[in-house]
């Protein structure tokens, strides 16, 4: 994929589906998808808003579990 953007895919979910997201998002990073998800890049102190605008910014598209069959 190219480097245009930081991140291939950003990774937008309810807390319920939180299990679901976090097991697909690591499927994607063991094939190399470069994979923006809130738990492994906004850390304490960090402003959130800020953190997922950027992530949205730097990210080729985005996903939510309405557009990702259940697993």
């Amino acid at each position: 994929m190219s480097n245009q953007f930081a991140f291939d895919v950003f990774l937008s979910y309810s807390t319920r589906d939180k299990a679901v997201v976090h097991n697909l998002a690591e499927r994607l990073k063991n094939d190399a998808v470069r994979v923006w998800l809130d738990a492994w890049v906004i850390e304490p102190g960090d402003s959130i808003p800020l953190k997922i605008q950027q992530g949205v910014e730097q990210s080729r598209t985005l996903r939510s579990p309405l557009y990702l069959p259940r697993l």
